[in-house]
Parts: structure tokens; sequence; C-alpha cells
């Protein structure tokens, strides 16, 4: 849909000035209409169909108050004109009133999120409409709300494990180019005539090297961050990056313990709504967030299609944890498969805490130890020539 930048003037006479999103001219002047203002003149902007994408804690923020809201009886249409007033962020802002219009119109609330572009997650605007077909929208809403606090807390948990690690690494970095490009130089210019140990040689070419080329350094490391950054846009590298990613130690355990949590959870979201299971599958895919397990499931939606058990076509899947298809056979053949998935994706979301946790536990002490390691090679090979260059000054003295 366009936006429109327009002048109007309001009840009282005054002057006002804003962008709206409408349809049409004549759609943006029965909107303004509608909140008690007269179109004086506008300007058609472009389509305003948002690159802008809520997150995680957007997403569930705005199915929390619209749970809230419709479980107290406020219908969506009202519901929907509360949250864009309530938003002060100008991008949601527009997105919620991009909506707003879109419903007013006549559209379902989730075809027009849907027409928002990438704001809004293909499982969200799924589950919206499988709780529309059914007149469950308010179950729904608070459904997806609590699910995507979790992915939210998952999210956090995940950078949480690699901010720390990463920082010690950065904190070493700086004080290694530090030592040897500010420190080490004058101090080794005190030893011109002496004859230095090999580990003190190497530490003066290595400081001799990095003061010299520090800048060459900086833009290979720089140029080949932006180079692999671009690599990973492509799918098949991707797909390559995904898969190494859950077969890294320490790292790795990690990953596919999130990432069997996350398909547990959507799955019984997805069932639970009334969907279909291939439907519930490819909807899955598309949100586990490692394209090696996806193009897996995909095959696996092909299996399946074909008749095959759906716990045995899990089993192949590489990257996913062996109890999710023991639970998924229990639950088909207890007719319990949705609570059983949930109360699995609880246990995994327990288990990727404590995996987190002792995950940072080994990789701490390994970056101390790699520090200190790092600063005590540093202070051997500058004390040795001092301790050197005092012996030949006492050998010196006593043969005087």
């Amino acid at each position: 849909m366009p936006g429109y930048k327009y002048t109007a003037k309001n009840i009282e006479g005054k002057t006002v000035k804003g962008f709206a999103i409408a349809r049409s001219s004549e759609d943006l002047y029965r909107v303004l209409q509608k909140e008690e203002l007269y179109l004086l003149k506008w300007q058609q902007k472009e389509e305003t169909q948002t690159r802008y994408k809520l997150n995680f804690n957007d997403v569930s923020q705005f199915s929390r108050q619209m749970a809230e809201m419709l479980s107290g009886g406020i219908t969506i249409l009202p519901a929907l004109d509360i949250v864009r007033m309530r938003e002060k962020h100008k991008e949601k802002k527009k997105i919620f009133e991009a909506i707003y219009n879109e419903v007013q119109s006549g559209t379902s609330l989730s075809h027009s999120m849907e027409l928002q572009g990438r704001a809004f997650p293909p499982l969200l605007i799924n589950m919206y409409h499988a709780g529309e077909e059914s007149g469950s929208i308010a179950n729904t809403a608070l459904e997806m709300a609590e699910y995507y606090q979790h992915e939210n807390k998952i999210q956090g948990k995940i950078k949480t494990a690699t901010f720390y690690p990463l920082m010690l690494l950065g904190v070493t970095v700086a004080v290694v180019a530090v030592v040897f490009m500010v420190i080490l130089p004058p101090f080794f210019e005190l030893f011109n005539d002496i004859a230095l140990p090999p580990i003190t040689q190497a530490m003066v070419k290595i400081s001799k090297f990095l003061a010299a080329y520090w800048f060459y350094i900086l833009l290979m490391i720089i140029l080949g961050a932006s180079l692999f950054s671009y690599w990973t846009t492509k799918e098949k590298n991707m797909y390559i990056v995904d898969r190494v990613k859950i077969k890294l130690p320490l790292i790795g355990h990690l990953m596919q313990t999130i990432y069997t949590g996350r398909f547990a959870s959507t799955l019984s979201a997805l069932y639970a709504s009334g969907l279909d299971m291939i439907t519930c599958l490819e909807i899955t895919a598309s949100v586990i967030g490692n394209t090696y397990i996806e193009k897996q499931t995909d095959a696996l939606i092909i299996k399946v299609k074909n008749g095959e058990p759906f716990y045995k076509c899990l089993e192949a899947i590489d990257g996913l944890d062996p109890k999710l298809a023991t639970v998924v056979y229990i639950g088909q053949e207890s007719g319990q498969l949705g609570p059983l998935l949930k109360s699995m994706a609880d246990n995994f979301e327990h288990d990727s805490e404590m995996a987190t946790e002792k995950m940072i536990t080994i990789i701490n002490p390994i970056m101390i130890m790699a520090m200190a390691l790092i600063i005590g090679t540093v202070m051997v090979s500058v004390m040795l020539p001092i301790v050197s260059y005092y012996q030949q000054m006492s050998a010196t003295q006593g043969m005087m």
C-alpha cells in the first residue's frame, strides 16, 4: 500500500501535518475523516511494504496486547487502534497503522499482517490465520506471545553465550597489540648491543612486524570478515556453515539442543491450532533457523507424504536430538502428540540453559589461560635479556 504525506484541518481549525497509509487518496480522505480531520492536500510517497522486521520481543508484546484486549471483549479493529496509538517507535507505528487501515477496509488480520512484507514472521501469520478460521484468535494470540517470549529468551541466551568469550578475545587482542606495538619497541632498543635469546629475538621480530604492517593486517581482517559475510549470503554456502555449526565441539551440542527445542515448540503450537501435519512441518522447517536441518526437513516432508512413519523420518535428521523421534512415536500412539511436544520443548529449554552455562564455564578459563600464556611469554622474553645483562655486568666487575 502507498503512503501519503498530508496536510489537514482539525475540528478546531488548526493545521495538522502527518503521514498515513491508505489504499488510495479517496481511502486517505475516509481514514482522516474518521479521525475528524479535513484533508487539504496530500503527496503520495513510495510503496510502504516495510523493510523493518519486528524482533521476537516486539512480536511477543504485540500478541500479548492483542490477546489481553480480545479476551476482554474488545474487537480486533479497536484493539489495533489502541496498539497503533500507544506505539511510539516510528517504524513500528507505520506497520500497525497499515494493519489497522487494512482491517478497517475489510481485510482479515492475518492477511493484513502478511501484506507488511518481512515485518511479521510466517509462523505468526499462519497461526493467526488458523485462529481466525477456528474462532480462537484470542487464545492463538496468547499462545504466540508465550512462544515468541520463549524464542526471545533463547536468543538472549545464545548472545550471552557468545558475548563473553568474544569480549575476552577482543581484550586479549587489544592487550597484545599494545604490548607489541607500544611497550616493547622502546624497551628492546636498550638491548641492541646484547646477544638476545631466541624467544626474545622472536618477540622483537613480531613487534617490528606488527608496528610496520598493523594497518594492512587490520584491513585484511575487515576484508576477510566482509567476504565471509557476503559468502554466507549464498544458500549453498550457508548450508555448509550451518552444518559445521552443529558439529563444533562445545557449541555443537548446545545448538542441537536449541534447534530441537525450537522444532518441538513450533510443531506443537501449529499442531494444536488444527493445521494438518504436512503444513505444520513446512512452516516449522522455515523457522528452524538452520539451513542444513531445513533441507533435511524438506526431504522428510516428501517421505511423510509418501506414507512413511513420521517418527522414522525424524530419526534420519542430523542435527536434532534422537529423543524427539521417540516422543513423536509415543505421542502419535497415545494421541497426545501436542502436549508431549510442548513438554519436550520445555525440557530442552532447561537443557539449553544448562548447556550454555557449561559452555561458558569451560570457555572462560581457556580464554584466561590463553591470555596468561601470551603475557607470560612476553614477560619471559623481556626478563631473559635483563638477567643476561646483569650476569655480564657481574662477570665484568669480577674480572676487575
